[in-house]
């Protein structure tokens, strides 16, 4: 958060030290955005205006020329050959040609820093509405007769707040406008001398001798301002005036606007004479109640000091819980905030970032977590609506400084939160893989046997080598057929019968005859031991199983069991509740 608070009262007081305004340019504030309004002149011979609207990141800065007085074509060659990154162009069929510039609140952190950005701008804005004027054939007469008979008649077409003018015109050409208590705001009667000289017209104000006590608050507030000369005399009292050249009016109509501009000036500077506006705890309330800014998910407490506490729960878009203390003095408002929810570790970090400085304070400790005080002088406090601006202006500005904090805060914990859950989600899977992995060794520890060797010659019975190949693979058996039956269960499938056990080796007429030793290990199939036995001793065996049915089955080649290892075909009938040690 800057130094320099972007609230609106805040930036048209501030405007008044900029160097190209002049009693002349009016200021006002309409529907939440600023307006200067700079009346035509000799140099920029059309009116225009620049409209400030703040926003969260940025402050929004348009220019625009009164009366869309810009032809399409003369704005179309502007925008051909004058645009440029920092400064956006373009047409509006209701408003003409506008120009658009955005700057960071970053660039806004002081004052001085406001004003010096606005004297550019405008001295920018400035130049391209003279370069249109000029591409749109709009030129300022070459002279305008200023004299006491077209001054008077410019009086009378005024309006001030749509009045018409109650003034005298004396015999030198002086006039005096009077404006009774009462007038708009102003809470004593006042005037306005307009004095027509050859080359200048000086606008002069003041307030009528009874209430001539009332001045000191607006002669102490115009000695900050460019362009306002105070004078202060014990006869004549206080008086307030500026001069405008007759060299910057171009007609009658742009001579009537600053007479205007002049009236509204005057007022709002004596609005703040003489009006008593006490800013006690029943007032600040009253105001407070009336605020826009107030809703369902604010509150306030009045404690016993008479200081008033305005809490502001959590919503959607705000996810943080804030509270703003508005403690109530004689001479001035203290608007402190701090947050409920945001923990302090996040708030001092926040703290580190900003500045103090222009009205406000910021701190920090373990206790109060982060803390921002805004003061303002109760003098310059002259009624209800302006304090309730205040108070709405400075709570609206408190809101937008947590909503960024809260979700900036919100965001971290989403990240964090994501984090954790990547992290578990990783654990998880590790864990997955861990447990996958033992699960393959358990498999593999389970599938592999110790290596064993079938020996046997043609006195042995079959049943010799189907008990020993069974001890050691318990959920197997091992079958012997004849060639043409093996061959026919190869191609065709179905049942096959296979030799009796008692069957002596001698006796099978494939058998090749001798003394064979068949060894089996763990990289050992179906497919291996029927081709060693083929190839070594002539006999055809398949290797068998029976099902938890008491189904038998035998393993042919086209069965998903012929290539994997007896092992793992042993250790899955087991996991399957297969019969174990029926080899005969």
């Amino acid at each position: 958060m800057s130094d320099f608070v972007l609230e609106n009262d805040r930036i048209t007081k501030s405007l008044q030290k900029c160097k190209f305004m002049t009693p002349q340019i009016s200021c006002k504030i309409e529907y939440g955005e600023i307006q200067v309004d700079i009346p035509a002149s000799k140099e920029v011979p059309v009116d225009w205006y620049i409209t400030i609207i703040t926003q969260t990141e940025d402050v929004r800065i348009v220019s625009r020329t009164a009366k869309n007085s810009i032809s399409r074509e003369a704005a179309d060659m502007i925008i051909e050959n004058m645009s440029n990154e920092a400064v956006r162009m373009y047409w509006s069929g209701s408003q003409g040609l506008t120009l658009e510039i955005r700057v960071p609140n970053c660039n806004m952190g002081s004052e001085n820093a406001f004003v010096s950005n606005m004297d550019i701008l405008y001295g920018l804005f400035a130049d391209v509405w003279k370069l249109a004027a000029e591409a749109a054939g709009i030129t300022a007469p070459e002279s305008f007769d200023i004299c006491a008979a077209t001054v008077k008649e410019c009086v009378d077409n005024c309006r001030f707040d749509g009045k018409v003018p109650d003034y005298l015109a004396f015999s030198d050409g002086d006039i005096r406008l009077n404006f009774p208590q009462g007038s708009k705001v102003t809470a004593a009667d006042w005037f306005i001398w307009l004095y027509t000289k050859k080359d200048h017209i000086t606008f002069e104000s003041g307030l009528w001798a009874k209430d001539r006590s009332m001045a000191a608050p607006v002669a102490d507030y115009c000695d900050k301002m460019e362009g306002i000369t105070v004078t202060r005399d014990e006869n004549l009292g206080t008086r307030l005036s500026f001069r405008i050249e007759n060299s910057v009016v171009t007609d009658g109509a742009n001579l009537v606007k600053r007479i205007e501009a002049a009236y509204a000036l005057f007022r709002d500077l004596w609005s703040m004479a003489g009006r008593p506006f006490k800013t006690d705890t029943a007032t600040v309330k009253e105001c407070l109640t009336g605020c826009s800014f107030m809703g369902p998910n604010v509150d306030y407490t009045v404690d016993s000091d008479g200081d008033i506490r305005i809490d502001v729960s959590s919503t959607g878009s705000n996810p943080a819980k804030w509270f703003c203390w508005c403690y109530i003095h004689t001479d001035h408002l203290t608007f402190d905030t701090g947050s409920s929810n945001i923990p302090a570790s996040f708030e001092k970090e926040i703290a580190e970032s900003m500045k103090s400085g222009d009205g406000i304070e910021v701190s920090w400790d373990e206790s109060k977590g982060l803390r921002i005080k805004a003061t303002y002088t109760a003098a310059v406090i002259h009624n209800h609506d302006e304090l309730g601006k205040i108070i709405n202006d400075r709570l609206t500005n408190y809101s937008s400084f947590w909503t960024a904090v809260g979700n900036g805060y919100a965001e971290i914990q989403d990240i964090e939160a994501r984090e954790k859950r990547a992290q578990a989600e990783q654990a998880r899977k590790a864990e997955q893989a861990r447990q996958a992995e033992e699960t393959r060794k358990a498999a593999e520890n389970a599938a592999r046997i110790d290596p064993f060797m079938l020996s046997f010659d043609g006195d042995d019975e079959i049943r010799t080598v189907m008990k020993k190949f069974n001890s050691n693979l318990p959920y197997l058996r091992l079958g012997f057929y004849m060639v043409q039956t093996g061959h026919g269960a190869d191609k065709r499938g179905g049942s096959i019968s296979a030799y009796d056990r008692d069957t002596l080796f001698k006796k099978i007429h494939s058998f090749k005859g001798g003394s064979y030793d068949i060894d089996i290990d763990s990289r050992t199939t179906p497919a291996d031991l029927e081709k060693m036995f083929r190839s070594q001793s002539g006999l055809v065996v398949k290797v068998c199983y029976t099902d938890d049915e008491k189904e038998r089955y035998y393993i042919s080649k086209d069965s998903d069991y012929y290539k994997m290892t007896l092992g793992k075909l042993n250790s899955l009938f087991d996991s399957k509740g297969y019969y174990y040690n029926d080899w005969y």
